[in-house]
């Protein structure tokens, strides 16, 4: 019975990327990049990969941070970590399937991992000829180099969260952004990816994929009606005040309405609320991914018909 199940569950992406053969070769930079002692080696390896060596940067400065005390320590930490990435290449090996599944024209890019000094802002990147993984910002939430940031960003430094990382950044390269200022429709925007984040991963948990630890998550559920009415409410669905962003669609320890719940909600719940529309709108469109990404959003908010449960 269990295997009948399984079997019906399998959707089409599944049963391709099931029978597809892919096997990818991860390349630690980080590990060749602190074993250089002198500019011949480090001229060697800039040699093959150039396009991590910035022209501006004499290679003399390359070395000295190579044998910097304060990064060495930041990149033992990443080796101990990262010692076996054989549970991190299967991860890998699924999206690039089910992207390949969902973009066609997409190909299986060149995976190098790197340390980026802890840049939160580049610390997954991936198109359709590299990914690049900047593993110093995946130690765990808890570690000492992270005390210095706040805990609702750092709740995601953690392994788990990097094939999400990739597959969000890879999706808002392949989505064209609304010249629209409307809060609606930078929702539906946002929820376009989340939605899109769900197909390219299809077993990550739904809350992980929200970006959202599962109280949050549950949180967002529970409120869904509430978030709802009070946008409507407030007539906030067809501003253009870009505070409105900070409030609900930027990462933050809550969304602000200003309410005694704040504390309580999570942020980006803005984002939420698109995923949501998205979904909706999809129950009774049959577009392929690609033709979702580049639908209006304002179409998918009219035609969703969007009206969630008290």
């Amino acid at each position: 019975m269990f295997l009948f199940l399984s079997c019906q569950d399998e959707t089409e992406a599944d049963k391709v990327v099931n029978s597809t053969n892919l096997n990818i070769e991860i390349e630690r930079f980080d590990q060749l990049f602190y074993k250089v002692k002198s500019i011949g080696e480090m001229h060697k390896l800039s040699q093959q990969y150039p396009f991590l060596f910035p022209t501006e940067i004499p290679l003399e400065l390359m070395v000295e941070k190579a044998n910097d005390t304060l990064l060495n320590e930041l990149n033992n930490e990443v080796q101990s970590v990262f010692s076996n990435t054989i549970k991190l290449k299967e991860e890998l090996e699924s999206l690039f399937k089910y992207t390949k599944y969902y973009f066609k024209s997409a190909k299986t890019p060149r995976v190098i991992t790197l340390i980026n000094e802890v840049d939160d802002a580049s610390r997954a990147i991936y198109n359709d000829s590299i990914a690049l993984i900047s593993l110093d910002n995946y130690l765990g939430k808890e570690h000492r180099f992270y005390v210095d940031i706040p805990l609702y960003k750092t709740q995601f430094f953690e392994s788990q969260f990097i094939v999400g990382d990739l597959a969000e950044n890879y999706l808002l390269q392949k989505t064209p952004f609304s010249n629209s200022s409307q809060f609606v429709e930078k929702m539906v925007y946002f929820g376009k990816i989340t939605y899109a984040k769900k197909l390219l991963l299809p077993n990550v948990k739904e809350a992980a994929i929200l970006d959202y630890q599962e109280e949050q998550y549950n949180w967002a559920i529970a409120n869904e009606y509430n978030v709802w009415s009070y946008f409507v409410e407030n007539e906030l669905l067809f501003s253009t005040d870009s505070k409105l962003d900070l409030r609900f669609l930027q990462a933050a320890p809550f969304s602000k309405f200003y309410l005694e719940l704040d504390a309580e909600s999570p942020g980006r719940i803005g984002c939420f609320i698109g995923y949501r529309i998205v979904d909706e709108y999809m129950k009774t469109h049959k577009l392929s991914l690609e033709e979702l990404l580049t639908t209006s959003s304002k179409l998918i908010y009219e035609q969703s018909k969007y009206k969630p449960s008290k």
